[in-house]
């Protein structure tokens, strides 16, 4: 992924933006596991290098995340290289094996703390 200047959990949050029309801040920290300090300071590099960008709701204290066209631009240029990638594991474990552990890692949920 280094070849594309972000890393994979920065092509994780371009990819879940790409179908929306953007996402609440804390829907998306809900879809990604994560607690909304850490998506914060994930987004930070992204919104600054202009992938992505926060509008306000009607509701001031909901902030939307949106991908730019930038930002959509910067997830095509990254696909191909994450797809290499994915490729490999699936080489390096079999189709069977990448089966089950995708399945199971679907089963993980994050933990409440």
């Amino acid at each position: 992924m280094k070849p594309s200047g972000i890393n994979a959990n920065q092509f994780t949050l371009l990819s879940y933006l790409m179908p929306s029309d953007g996402l609440p801040h804390g829907e998306l920290a809900a879809l990604l596991g994560l607690d909304r300090t850490t998506l914060t300071r994930n987004l930070q590099p992204l919104i600054r290098e202009g992938y992505l960008r926060e509008d306000g709701a009607q509701d001031q204290r909901v902030r939307i995340i949106v991908l730019t066209e930038k930002g959509r631009t910067k997830r095509a240029e990254a696909l191909p290289l994450w797809q290499s990638v994915q490729s490999r594991h699936v080489d390096d474990l079999g189709e069977a094996d990448w089966q089950i552990l995708t399945r199971l890692l679907g089963k993980i949920r994050p933990l409440e703390l």
